[in-house]
């Protein structure tokens, strides 16, 4: 017990009446800290501070069994208050709670000895004494009849020997009284005289020092009378100064799950909010006097003129295992000071403490913590209490029930088996699965003990499991067994299996653990699929060709029964018509049994032939069926199973639309051109030609085709003499292959829709610059047509997949009439212009060059020339060599070159 010093303080000779007086010694924490020296003047108190302690609950207590150890005594005679012949006694006490066998002194008033004397009163001077033993006081005193009976007693029993007492003796010539805890014990009628006494002391726990044991209750307050004796029950009314509570050690017991919820604990303890049904909740005890004087104010239906003060609990440290929470669930935190305390909210010092999930500490204590009480003030640091006190927390073991783990669910064919794991888990530390049970047996398939090892309660593989052989002891450390669920017989009853859909079975099992517990059911799920499967193999077929069974539909049966099945046609394209073995097959129709006979084992042959409508404006089109396999109970009609519906595509190639070529009949007559050398003005950009021109337009050109745009066509314009060209408005609808677009010579290949192609013809140009009779061919490849196909002798030809069209445009070019006119004058009269020319012609053009000699340089480039540009109608240039004689689209790069200027301009 941790001792305590307190300050002095002392209620001095309050006067009851004019000739009362009254001397208080009122041991509270105040009191006990001044030298141990109690009251002023005629009479004070010693407190032997070496061998008894001021009590935290407020009180003087012996801290020592040797009896010479513990005395107080009176500084000086108690005659003062003997005024009236009358002394009073009060004492509030906390007696022994060990049951002593010997007496105990609590107080004795010591007289003047009487060496001669036989009686204890006389040889060691005592006039008045009280003792406690077992469960009851002893008083003795001493009378004014020395000779006779000086020495008297009296035993007063006890009602309960814990809480507070209240001792009232009073004392007088004629009359003699005793009362405890208000109740009166009379003293016998012996002539009692206060003047012989002639006192001088007064001790407490521990006179005399040979006859008793050290008392070891709590003396909280003495009071001395003299004058009238005061009244019990208003003495008790008073009750006792207020006092700080004092905390108490206290154990506490509580188990790891106060109350099992499922669902209550997480995976981790370290909770954020205590779930309140699953905790266990303490109350940290505490004492206080005042609270002991409530009760015996209590028991004598005393009302108490001032209430209780108001209590207040810290915490000063956290158990370092487990959590502690407040009474209302919320989570009490580590303070950030090590000096800090933690409020705790409840008034009743309600805690609940949350142990580490499943674990418990059987007979040691598992953790403990440290708090203080106060009253009506606050703390904030662990320094500020009067007494720290220690809880600990032992944590008892709870058997929780096991829990059946839940299995995903279990998925197989018809006529199959699989197996599965049962497990179970129990999360109390050292224990496990014991047994497995199976509370409900599957609707459909079986259940039987799969073994891959010896097992000690000789179960063999494959041992059935049913509601008469259902419980089947845990296979491993790990608590878990394996079953097999099967439906391999042909008696095995299944309702209807719909492809990946399937059907429902079940069955539910249980564990145990080793206490005995069983835990709730499990379901477990299992979904039968069907064993049926369908298949076919895409094709192909082409419009317009007659292509019987080009559809073929297999059908398999793989769970290994002995069943009937055959086709249900669940869709059919609407763009055709599908044809079976029985004519048209339409949606909806169940097909009569698969034959096993070669070539379509378990199939079917299909014919699909596509309507017209189905390739309008396409090149290729799609066709869809849905199918599903099914399979009959036995040899009647009702359907046990399907599979998952199957679709068979058809590609559909469109046959071609047939294209049209005209061409102009009569011959195309052009001016031989000299675009090698000059632009002929007269025709250049021209848009209406004629066969004075060297640049025509040929027109007449047409193809006729459906009008859709499916696909395009190739167009190769072979050119043995002259150039061909396109304008702009026919050229950007087409897709250069070979060539180039003005100018061309050899042959121009290019790619465009048949549609456009009228289009683009009218803007076809030819012109040539030798004179003679050509050809102009025109060939069409419409569709997926052979690489040899323009090696055919054939001008064209149509399939369902390739048309090729071919034509030919003839070509007069007659000769440039200016071209042969210096012939014509040579035959006829003298030429004199030119002989004029031949002689004028040198004197001027030295005149020039003399005259320009500052262009003399410019002029030789011009002589030295080499290409001349030139731009034909569309507005395009090209270039011609005068050495070579030819003309190209490319610039020359590094040579002079002679610049096109517009005559216009």
């Amino acid at each position: 017990m941790r001792s305590f010093s307190f300050a002095l303080t002392v209620l001095l000779c309050s006067l009851v009446t004019a000739q009362n007086a009254v001397r208080r010694f009122s041991f509270t924490r105040e009191t006990c800290l001044d030298k141990g020296i109690f009251g002023t003047g005629d009479i004070q108190l010693v407190r032997n501070k070496n061998t008894t302690s001021c009590d935290a609950s407020m009180g003087i207590q012996a801290s020592d069994n040797d009896t010479q150890a513990f005395h107080m005594h009176s500084n000086g005679k108690l005659d003062s208050l003997l005024v009236r012949n009358n002394l009073s006694i009060e004492l509030w006490l906390e007696l022994d709670t060990v049951t002593p066998e010997d007496r105990k002194t609590i107080m004795t008033i010591v007289g003047k000895k009487n060496l001669q004397g036989l009686s204890i009163c006389d040889q060691q001077g005592i006039d008045f004494q009280v003792h406690q033993q077992r469960d009851s006081f002893l008083i003795t005193y001493r009378t004014a009849d020395q000779f006779v009976e000086p020495c008297q007693s009296i035993r007063v029993g006890l009602n309960k020997t814990q809480g507070m007492t209240h001792f009232l003796v009073t004392l007088n010539d004629n009359s003699q009284e005793i009362f405890i805890n208000g109740t009166s014990a009379t003293l016998a009628r012996q002539r009692f005289s206060l003047k012989s006494w002639i006192s001088t002391k007064l001790i407490f726990m521990g006179y005399p020092l040979s006859d008793s044991s050290v008392w070891k209750g709590i003396l909280h307050q003495m009071t001395l009378f003299s004058g009238d004796s005061p009244n019990a029950n208003d003495l008790i009314l008073q009750g006792l100064p207020a006092s700080i509570p004092q905390s108490q050690d206290a154990a506490f017991v509580i188990h790891e799950d106060a109350e099992d919820v499922p669902g209550s604990h997480e995976n981790d303890w370290y909770r954020t909010e205590a779930p309140l049904e699953d905790t266990g909740r303490i109350v940290l005890p505490y004492t206080s006097k005042n609270i002991v004087v409530r009760e015996l104010q209590t028991d004598h239906n005393v009302t108490a003129p001032v209430p209780l003060p108001r209590v207040c609990f810290y915490l000063v440290t956290l158990p370092t295992v487990g959590r502690l929470y407040q009474a209302n669930g919320s989570p009490i935190k580590s303070p950030s000071s090590q000096f800090s305390l933690i409020s705790v909210e409840s008034p009743i010092g309600e805690l609940i403490y949350v142990p580490p999930l499943d674990q418990h500490s059987e007979d040691a204590d598992m953790t403990s913590f440290e708090f203080c009480v106060w009253s009506d003030a606050t703390l904030f640091h662990s320094r500020q209490c009067e007494a720290i006190s220690t809880a600990t927390v032992r944590v008892l073991s709870v058997n929780d029930p096991p829990i059946a783990l839940p299995v995903e669910e279990v998925r197989l064919y018809e006529g199959s088996q699989s197996r599965i794991q049962l497990s179970g888990f129990d999360k109390d530390i050292g224990d496990s699965i014991r047994n497995f049970e199976i509370t409900q047996p599957p609707q459909y398939g079986r259940l039987h003990l799969s073994v891959n090892a010896f097992r000690e309660d000789n179960l063999h593989h494959g041992t059935p499991l049913t509601l008469l052989n259902n419980i089947v002891g845990s296979s491993d450390d790990s608590g878990s067994i394996y079953i097999d669920y099967d439906l391999l017989s042909d008696e095995v009853s299944v309702p209807a299996v719909h492809g990946s859909e399937g059907a429902q079975d079940s069955f539910s099992f249980r564990v145990q653990d080793q206490g005995g517990l069983w835990s709730t059911e499990e379901v477990v799920p299992i979904r039968i699929l069907s064993a049926l499967s369908g298949n076919s193999t895409a094709s192909i077929i082409q419009q317009g060709v007659r292509n019987e069974k080009n559809i073929v539909v297999c059908g398999a049966d793989n769970s290994g029964m002995k069943r009937r099945i055959s086709l249900f046609v669940d869709s059919v394209d609407t763009q055709g018509q599908l044809l079976g073995p029985k004519g048209r097959v339409e949606a909806g129709q169940l097909l009569d049994d698969m034959s096993d006979a070669f070539p379509y084992e378990n199939g079917f042959a299909f014919t699909y032939n596509p309507s017209l409508e189905m390739c309008h404006g396409k090149t290729t089109a799609n066709a869809t069926f849905f199918f599903r396999v099914v399979a009959f109970v036995g040899n009647s009609s009702e359907i046990a199973s399907t599979s998952d519906g199957f679709s068979h595509k058809i590609q559909v190639v469109c046959q071609l639309d047939q294209l049209s070529l005209t061409l102009p009949t009569e011959t195309i007559k052009v001016q031989e051109s000299s675009l090698h050398k000059m632009t002929n003005a007269t025709c250049s950009g021209s848009q209406n030609l004629n066969e004075d021109c060297s640049l025509v337009a040929i027109n007449g050109i047409s193809i006729g085709s459906s009008g859709f745009r499916s696909r395009k066509a190739t167009v190769i314009v072979d050119i043995p003499h002259g150039f061909v060209s396109l304008k702009e408005a026919g050229w950007k609808y087409t897709e250069l292959v070979h060539g180039r677009r003005s100018m061309a010579r050899g042959n121009v290949t290019f790619r465009a829709f048949p549609e456009d192609m009228t289009l683009i013809f009218s803007n076809l140009e030819y012109q040539n610059h030798q004179a003679g009779e050509t050809k102009l061919q025109i060939a069409i490849l419409f569709g997926d047509c052979p690489i040899d196909v323009l090696s055919t002798p054939e001008e064209s030809f149509w399939t369902p997949t390739c048309q090729l069209l071919r034509k030919t445009i003839r070509i007069q070019v007659h000769a440039d009439p200016n071209k042969y006119r210096a012939k014509q004058l040579v035959a006829g009269a003298f030429p004199w212009p030119v002989l004029i020319c031949m002689f004028v012609y040198p004197i001027l053009y030295f005149w020039w060059i003399q005259k320009k000699s500052d262009a003399g340089k410019q002029f030789e480039r011009e002589l030295d020339v080499v290409w001349i540009q030139h731009r034909d109608a569309d507005g395009k240039f090209y270039y011609e060599n005068t050495i070579t004689d030819t003309v190209t689209w490319m610039a020359p790069i590094g040579e002079e070159c002679k610049l096109w200027v517009d005559p216009e301009a």
